[in-house]
């Protein structure tokens, strides 16, 4: 594996950023559908 141990983690922590943010996205996503579907 290339690279040291700090290197790998901080590689994680952004990948698990990345994630939430993606999550997050697709969660508001999902509200802004359901919000619209209960009003018509």
């Amino acid at each position: 594996m290339k690279g040291s141990n700090n290197r790998h983690k901080l590689n994680q922590r952004i990948a698990r950023l990345h994630q939430q943010i993606s999550d997050t996205r697709k969660d508001w996503h999902f509200k802004l559908a359901h919000h619209l579907c209960d009003q018509g």
